[in-house]
């Protein structure tokens, strides 16, 4: 934002300027969205001058969908387009039911800072079906950032976010999850081709040096793929959980089925999602940790 030539600059400028928050945010709410305050960054109006005006990015690459339901002033009840801000108009569509879902009305966003929004796990289950780009066909490179948060599990495999089909009963595509089987993990996983032979990444919560899984805790995961590496990042706490495999696995896609945010062929989330970002590419560790570093400030964590 630029400086006014004459007058005062007030709040409602700088709110008008940090785009889509709505009215009565407070500086410090501007801050957080901004990452202005973040890193122990000086937290001063001068440093809104020159930022983007929608919520936070690593701004270096390429993006596919980006959903920041912390800009509490875009998310509303009504409607059932999930508002795309990469500048791509790759929206989502808020579903209700199984398959690829119907379209129904955005009645779980809670606008209260850092807004989010409630994937239901329990009947009746909703998701929010995602454009194709994010099935990543083939060996195409990509990083999948969330903040997440689980109230309980209605099934034992709760989809994070996934780009998961059949082909008859063999899985394909890719997935990133939780499950409750014999412990708490969070797992990345890639399906080669049509064979329904799968490569899966995994943290083990509560195992070397995990903090043990907890509910009602923010979380921020991240899915990343190189084109020969697949990796699975967990952040808590201030730290960074990390565990990566060769993956060579060329991915098919099904027309028929869709992307999803909050569910994993037919298991649904049961939480809260703060923020959703993709990247045509795939972010170096310390780039991840920089989008950490910026966007836990807001959840407090």
């Amino acid at each position: 934002m630029a400086l006014p030539s004459s007058g005062t600059l007030g709040m409602n400028d700088i709110r008008a300027s940090v785009g889509m928050l709505s009215t009565n945010v407070s500086l410090r709410q501007c801050t957080l969205v901004t990452a202005v305050g973040s890193n122990g960054a000086t937290t001063k109006i001068s440093n809104f001058y020159g930022w983007h005006g929608y919520g936070y990015y690593y701004p270096a690459v390429p993006f596919g969908n980006y959903f920041d339901f912390a800009l509490n002033g875009l998310y509303a009840n009504s409607g059932s387009t999930i508002s795309d801000l990469s500048g791509n108009s790759l929206n989502g569509t808020f579903v209700t039911g199984t398959g690829n879902g119907t379209a129904t009305t955005i009645d779980q966003y809670t606008s209260t800072f850092p807004g989010y929004l409630t994937i239901p796990g329990d009947s009746p289950q909703k998701s929010v079906r995602l454009d194709n780009t994010s099935k990543f066909s083939g060996t195409s490179s990509y990083t999948v950032i969330v903040w997440v948060r689980v109230s309980s599990f209605t099934s034992s495999y709760p989809g994070v976010v996934a780009a998961e089909g059949r082909s008859g009963s063999n899985p394909i595509g890719w997935s990133m999850y939780l499950d409750n089987v014999s412990g708490y993990h969070l797992t990345h996983t890639r399906w080669s081709g049509t064979s329904g032979t799968g490569q899966s990444t995994t943290i083990t919560f509560g195992s070397g040096g995990v903090p043990a899984f907890a509910f009602d805790t923010w979380y921020m995961v991240t899915a990343v793929y190189d084109g020969a590496t697949m990796g699975i990042y967990l952040h808590t706490g201030g730290t960074r959980y990390l565990v990566t495999a060769s993956n060579t696995y060329s991915l098919a896609t099904d027309a028929s089925w869709g992307a999803f945010l909050g569910l994993r062929y037919n298991n649904w989330l049961n939480g809260r999602i703060g923020y959703y970002a993709v990247y045509g590419s795939p972010l170096l560790s310390a780039w991840v940790d920089t989008a950490y570093a910026a966007t836990r400030i807001r959840y407090g964590v």
